[in-house]
C-alpha cells in the first residue's frame, strides 16, 4: 500500500486523463487489501492470503499466512489516515473502490465473462460461473444464484472479511464519511456490501445502472421481466448513478461539504484513478490491482 499526500498547493481539481468506464488492461499477479499474496499452497492460484474458491463448497478456506502482520497493515492503513485529521474541523472524507479493492474478485467482470488477466489469476472456472450477465438486474438475478458463499468468497474469506470491518469501524468511529465509487453496478456492489455486513458503513454508494454496458447476454434477456425478490430489488441503483467519472463524484462531494483536500482520501487500485485526483487529495494505492 502506498499513501499519498496532495501537494502544500493544490492545483484546480482537473482530471489529467480521459473517462472511462471499466478497464480491461493486463495487471500484475494477485494482491490483496494488505500486500501480496504468498505462493498458493494448493494450485489454485489464490495463494494463502485469501480463501480459494474452488474449495468454497468443501468449507476448506486458505488461512492467512501470518494474520498479525495483514492486521497490522490493516492497522497502520487506518493510523495513516487518521493522522491527517487531528481535530474535526472539517468533514473527512474516505472514498473506496469496490473491485480488487475491497473485493479480491473482480465481481463485474467475473459475473459478465470477461475472462482477462484480472479474472484469470483466479480460479476461472469457480469465479467465471455461466450464464454470464451483463446488465445490472441479470447481474443481481446471478448473484442471488450463487449465494452467500461465493460473495463470502469474493472478499477473500472470513478472516480478510473481519479485517474489513476492522478498518472500516476505526475510520466511522473517528466521524470519517466513508463513501464507495465503483465502475460497476450499484446494486451489486449494495448487495455484497450488506451479505458481509459491511453495508452500513457506506454513507452512500455510486456506480453504473441499468445495462451502462450494453443490453447483455442471452441470459439478461431471459431475465429481464423476472423480478427480484422484494429486499434485492431495493438494491438497484437509480438517482445516485449520475456521473461519468471517479473524480466528479469526490470533487462533488468536496465542493457540497466545502472541505480541502486535506481532509479528503481515495482508496483505489487503479493508476488513473489515483492520478486522476491525486494532484488535490491524498490516495491510498492497493498496488497490483487494476479495476
Amino acid at each position: 500500500l502506498k499513501l499519498t499526500l496532495p501537494p502544500a498547493s493544490a492545483p484546480s481539481p482537473c482530471p489529467p486523463h480521459a473517462q472511462r468506464r471499466v478497464s480491461s488492461r493486463p495487471v500484475s499477479p494477485v494482491f490483496h487489501f494488505g500486500g501480496e499474496v504468498a505462493a498458493p499452497s494448493c494450485g489454485c492460484g489464490v495463494g494463502q492470503d485469501s480463501s480459494c474458491m474452488a474449495h468454497a463448497d468443501k468449507g476448506r478456506p486458505h488461512e492467512a499466512a501470518d494474520h498479525a502482520e495483514a492486521t497490522g497493515i490493516a492497522a497502520r492503513l487506518s493510523a495513516l489516515m487518521l493522522r491527517r485529521w487531528p481535530a474535526p474541523v472539517h468533514d473527512r472524507f474516505v472514498f473506496f473502490d469496490f473491485d480488487r479493492t475491497l473485493t479480491v474478485v473482480h465481481v463485474f467482470k467475473s459475473l459478465a465473462g470477461w475472462a482477462d488477466s484480472q479474472v484469470c489469476t483466479l480460479p476461472a472456472l469457480c469465479t467465471m460461473v455461466r450464464p454470464h450477465a451483463l446488465t445490472e438486474r441479470g447481474q443481481m438475478h446471478r448473484l442471488c444464484s450463487l449465494g452467500p458463499a461465493w460473495i463470502e468468497q469474493a472478499f477473500g474469506g472470513t478472516s480478510r472479511l473481519a479485517l474489513l470491518r476492522s478498518l472500516l469501524a476505526s475510520l466511522t468511529d473517528a466521524g470519517c464519511r466513508v463513501v464507495l465509487v465503483t465502475r460497476g453496478y450499484v446494486g451489486v456492489a449494495r448487495k455484497c456490501l450488506r451479505d458481509s455486513e459491511l453495508f452500513d458503513f457506506f454513507e452512500q454508494v455510486h456506480g453504473n445502472v441499468g445495462a451502462a454496458y450494453g443490453e447483455g447476454t442471452q441470459f439478461d434477456s431471459d431475465i429481464a421481466s423476472k423480478p427480484l425478490p422484494e429486499d434485492e430489488e431495493r438494491l438497484l441503483g437509480s438517482e445516485y448513478a449520475e456521473w461519468d467519472a471517479k473524480w466528479q463524484i469526490i470533487f462533488r462531494y468536496m465542493a457540497e461539504a466545502k472541505v480541502p483536500g486535506s481532509s479528503v482520501v481515495l482508496v483505489d487500485d487503479d493508476e488513473d484513478e489515483i492520478g486522476s485526483v491525486g494532484h488535490a487529495v491524498s490516495t491510498v494505492h492497493v498496488r497490483g490491482n487494476a479495476g
